[in-house]
């Protein structure tokens, strides 16, 4: 396979994945998007909160070598799974927003 035929066929695996993702909360309420369906504090509006934390870490830091100010990797918390907490500001169509404003900023660089 071509270089440029895989790499298309990988970033249509990772859209596909990101929708999958940011499309679970849909017809839950804030609470349940809150509630942890395991023994663990890990709930599915959490992890889309720290999917975007990366999706801004990875793209706009890594790739793109912005700085953000105090924010990593300049400052680190020494909070275990900070990057799951939620804020009481947190709900449902924020976290989704915020995930899909980094996941834009990944297609924008992803452009010729």
């Amino acid at each position: 396979m071509a270089p440029e035929a895989e790499r298309a066929a990988l970033c249509e695996f990772l859209d596909m994945q990101r929708e999958a993702l940011i499309d679970k909360p849909r017809g839950l309420s804030d609470e349940d998007a809150r509630r942890a369906a395991t023994v663990n504090s890990l709930s599915i509006l959490a992890f889309i909160k720290h999917c975007a934390i990366w999706e801004r870490r990875w793209f706009q830091v890594i790739v793109a070598g912005r700085s953000l100010p105090d924010e990593w990797p300049e400052v680190r918390s020494d909070e275990v799974d900070a990057t799951f907490r939620l804020t009481d500001e947190d709900t449902a169509e924020t976290v989704v927003a915020y995930y899909r404003a980094h996941h834009r900023f990944a297609e924008d660089r992803r452009q010729p």
